[in-house]
């Protein structure tokens, strides 16, 4: 009998011995460790790192993809950023993606759209979660990107995305990278078009609590804060509209119609 415990306890050591030394690619089905999305400020480090998964990352173009119009981002326009893997014969896929400045600050505002598949990390850092990484030959997810202030200028999305061959180690999984860099449309602030020049606001600097707007059609407005944050959302009516502003603190905004194509700069 003791000689029976005695080989079953060494068993159970080399079994938990083993189960320890396993690689920790398993460690994360339910979604890569911030800092993989091989953004310059994180190290161009990616899902193939060590503890992770092994070999080289390799460059495709299409992963990232936007309905970001070629003429560039609006500041404080909401705009929905996909990631696609496609891998034959694979069935399992992973990801992390982040708009990052060269510093590693995080450029606009994530929300995450679809809480079941994607998550956020760190605020700047989405990646999936285990529910949606199985998935034959491709797999992709979305999520929305509130573009940053005025100003900001070039923005750069970095993105890793992980073919995993399920055989339960590290070999053989491929990594890929793409980035996507998107342009300011500096040209919406003092663009000409009708909708633009018929925007009127008034006064300004607002007094009291009400901005008064005089709009060409009925549209939807949001008022967002420099540093891209929406403050305030109104459904503007044709004509003259008083915008209750009690709750905006003191500071400069902008004022944004839904199609992004007028704004006026508004100081309250």
């Amino acid at each position: 009998m003791k000689k029976t415990l005695l080989v079953l306890s060494a068993f159970a050591g080399i079994t938990l011995i083993s189960l320890l030394s396993l690689p920790s690619v398993h460690s994360n089905p339910g979604g890569a460790p911030g800092g993989a999305s091989g953004a310059p400020a994180d190290g161009g480090n990616t899902c193939a790192r060590s503890g992770c998964h092994a070999g080289a990352p390799s460059d495709r173009d299409g992963i990232l993809s936007s309905n970001v119009p070629s003429t560039g981002y609006v500041p404080g326009q909401t705009y929905t950023i996909s990631v696609l893997i496609a891998q034959q014969g694979i069935n399992r896929f992973g990801f992390q993606a982040s708009p990052q400045a060269a510093n590693g600050a995080v450029q606009g505002t994530i929300t995450i759209t679809d809480a079941a598949r994607t998550q956020l990390i760190s605020g700047k850092y989405v990646t999936h979660r285990q529910a949606s990484i199985n998935s034959a030959n491709s797999n992709n997810w979305s999520f929305n990107w509130t573009a940053p202030a005025a100003g900001t200028g070039e923005v750069n999305f970095y993105a890793s995305a992980m073919a995993a061959n399920s055989n339960g180690g590290t070999g053989g999984d491929l990594v890929y990278r793409d980035v996507l860099t998107f342009q300011e449309d500096v040209g919406v602030g003092i663009s000409n078009t009708e909708e633009q020049a018929a925007l009127l606001v008034f006064p300004n600097p607002a007094e009291g609590n009400e901005l008064q707007v005089v709009l060409p059609r009925s549209t939807s407005l949001k008022i967002y804060s420099l540093s891209g944050q929406c403050m305030g959302e109104f459904e503007g009516q044709e004509g003259h509209n008083a915008l209750n502003i009690t709750n905006l603190p003191a500071g400069l905004y902008y004022l944004i119609t839904e199609t992004g194509s007028a704004q006026r700069f508004v100081r309250r």
